[in-house]
């Protein structure tokens, strides 16, 4: 009763220092202080909104100082203040302040009164602020406005931002539990071996070097440009994963616009994860050597591509960190009820995003359900009834995921059925696989094709290029059209009957690819003294307006010489290795499931369903990706770790309980 009683008064103490914290600084906010206009842009966007605004023809006008396809800027520009005709100029600009305190922050939305500065200053026609509370606007002049020049005694007043309310509310309450458990707390951390703490501190580190050293991961590519545009405009046509952008939008709103977040999600999967199965390994078997599991962090397969933003990694890092739960529950005992639910949860959750994360996932997953399953049923002692249930729970679970992937993008994103088919280049390629080494386009519709293009040109580029299927579709040589959801019927059609016709063509075409990608080598990060990363392909321009001042990594020379060093001296396997290690594991726990029952046990299971999951992995990426590209295939190095590792545990499970029989 004493213990409440001082829980509540500690409780009243904190909500009043906290409440009296927001009402000052709010307060200090609402006041208004004086600050200018300064920092007035004129680039492309205000050129074109300047054109706009004086009634002249923005693309021929453009057309007229633009040579070899190169716009001059500057001479455009030159024309534009030359010009007499033209007598209102858009500018971008910032609200810059005299006070270093009180102005646009993490704590603070600034706020202008647009109106008052209109009047204050009859030259500014308009004003439009780029985002509430952003101190970026634009503004029409009748008045030509150098880059530093000033609009002074510009009135404004500061609001607390929403999310600084967010974290105040989050702070008080994890305070509070702590508080409230602080003896358990206490207890936990004075009981607790020495090494879990020290195998946790080496996690943390390695994921801060990792982040310091390559903040904010590398992102140039076309896909993340496209992925953080749909996060900023809210709108996501699943071409790439809902998920992704949905995620990132979320962490937009909460935290503000970073180029970091994907690649901070990358690392703490992969660290947290690692952890847990160190953590769970020395706690089962009480052997040090174990920490040096933490030396995979830097196999150069696991190291540069968690660095990247690609999609593919980052589900297989929600896939591996699911495991990694799994591995921790059967290695350790524990007892508490309510933290196996949390554990549960978090790994359910992990195994949903990685479904979602990227498209034909769910071949990855859903053989890890075979352990999931069996280990909720195997104290069921009838076989029949065992099979039953296993069965038929296995087959619920098929169509729950099923119905995941199919439904969950139709809450959530804007799919026009008529919109492009992702997925007709592939199958395009997989009809020009089987009908060009015969000779035969009969089967092939001619409104598919471009204008002036025929089954010639596609037997041209095809014996061109026969590993990569976007040639067909998005170069300069492409023959077929970009194909809609209404053509999917028809092209399924055309394929399946052009496989029956020539079984032989299509069967070649897929070992040869397949060759291709098990062999192929995958092209790391170059090293460069300044950066190893600048905007490239497929940026867009909403992408850019929000991160202007943001190109990537950035290496001090201190980073350089840490980079280059692991750059040049990288331990990296082709997936070849991998595969064959997932084949070899596939079969051997297998056999030993089936025929060796008194070697029977769950990291046996585990081992032969991470191996499944690989198999299938390989198994689909070879039928159904457009490029044999090293990222389709990345899951397979973790997943054949993983399963390579719970074979081993497996073998010493069953040596330690030899030893206690005898």
């Amino acid at each position: 009763m004493e213990d409440k009683k001082k829980f509540l008064k500690i409780c009243i103490y904190i909500s009043s220092i906290l409440v009296l914290f927001l009402m000052i600084f709010s307060f200090l906010g609402i006041i208004k202080r004086v600050g200018y206009l300064s920092e007035f842009k004129f680039d492309l966007e205000n050129i074109n909104n300047t054109l706009e605004l004086n009634g002249i023809n923005i693309e021929e006008t453009k057309n007229i100082f633009t040579i070899d396809n190169v716009l001059d800027n500057d001479a455009l520009a030159n024309y534009i203040f030359t010009n007499e005709s033209i007598t209102n100029y858009n500018y971008g600009f910032r609200l810059k302040y005299y006070n270093k305190f009180f102005r646009n922050s993490d704590l603070y939305n600034v706020y202008i009164d647009v109106n008052e500065i209109i009047n204050d200053n009859d030259f500014i026609k308009e004003i439009k602020i780029s985002e509430k509370g952003s101190p970026f606007g634009i503004l029409v002049s009748d008045k030509k406005l150098d880059y530093n020049e000033k609009i002074d005694n510009i009135n404004y007043s500061l609001l607390l931002k929403s999310r600084l309310i967010k974290y105040v509310i989050l702070f008080y309450f994890i305070t509070l539990l702590i508080i409230y458990y602080y003896k358990f707390i206490f207890n936990f951390f004075t009981k607790i071996d020495k090494y879990y703490i020290f195998i946790a501190f080496i996690g943390i580190i390695l994921f801060i070097f990792q982040f310091w050293l390559c903040f904010p991961g590398y992102y140039n590519y076309p896909d993340a440009f496209t992925i953080v545009t749909e996060a900023i405009n809210n709108v996501y046509k699943n071409w790439h994963p809902f998920i992704i952008g949905l995620t990132l939008h979320i962490l937009y709103k909460i935290f503000g616009y970073h180029t970091f977040y994907i690649f901070f999600i990358n690392l703490f999967l992969w660290y947290v994860g690692l952890s847990l199965i160190i953590i769970s390994l020395y706690y089962k078997f009480k052997n040090k050597l174990v920490i040096f599991l933490f030396a995979l962090s830097f196999l150069a397969n696991i190291f540069f591509a968690n660095i990247t933003h690609l999609k593919d990694i980052t589900a297989t890092l929600f896939f591996f960190f699911s495991i990694s739960i799994l591995i921790f529950q059967m290695l350790v005992d524990v007892k508490n009820k309510i933290f196996n639910i949390i554990l549960n949860v978090i790994m359910y959750i992990s195994l949903i995003f990685a479904l979602l994360w990227r498209h034909n996932f769910i071949v990855t997953i859903y053989p890890i359900f075979i352990v999931i399953v069996y280990r909720h049923l195997k104290n069921i002692n009838n076989k029949k009834h065992f099979l039953l249930k296993f069965c038929s729970i296995m087959l619920i679970i098929a169509f729950t995921l099923i119905a995941i992937v199919k439904i969950s993008p139709k809450f959530v994103s804007h799919i026009n059925e008529k919109s492009y088919y992702p997925a007709s280049v592939i199958i395009l390629f997989h009809i020009a696989a089987c009908s060009v080494p015969a000779n035969d386009g009969s089967l092939i519709p001619e409104e598919w094709y471009l204008e002036n293009k025929t089954f010639e040109d596609l037997k041209t580029l095809y014996n061109k290029n026969n590993i990569i299927s976007d040639f067909l579709i998005l170069y300069d040589d492409k023959v077929f059209k970009f194909l809609t959801y209404e053509e999917k019927p028809k092209l399924q059609s055309v394929l399946l009957k052009y496989i029956m016709k020539y079984p032989l063509n299509y069967i070649k075409h897929i070992l040869n690819y397949s060759i291709e990608f098990i062999t192929n080598t995958y092209i790391f990060i170059p090293v460069d003294q300044n950066s190893i990363q600048n905007y490239g392909y497929g940026i867009t321009d909403t992408y850019k307006k929000v991160f202007n001042n943001d190109v990537g990594i950035k290496l001090s020379p201190i980073k350089y010489s840490i980079y280059s060093f692991l750059y040049i001296n990288k331990i990296y396997l082709t997936a070849f290795y991998f595969i064959i290690l997932s084949i070899i594991l596939f079969f051997l726990t297998g056999y030993i499931w089936l025929f060796k029952s008194n070697s029977m046990d769950d990291f046996l299971l585990l081992s032969f369903s991470l191996a499944f999951s690989s198999a299938a992995t390989v198994f689909i990426v070879c039928l159904f990706t457009p490029d044999p590209v090293y990222r389709y295939i990345h899951p397979i190095i973790i997943i054949s770790i993983l399963s390579l590792i719970l074979f081993i545990l497996h073998k010493l499970n069953v040596f330690k309980i030899s030893i206690d029989k005898n």
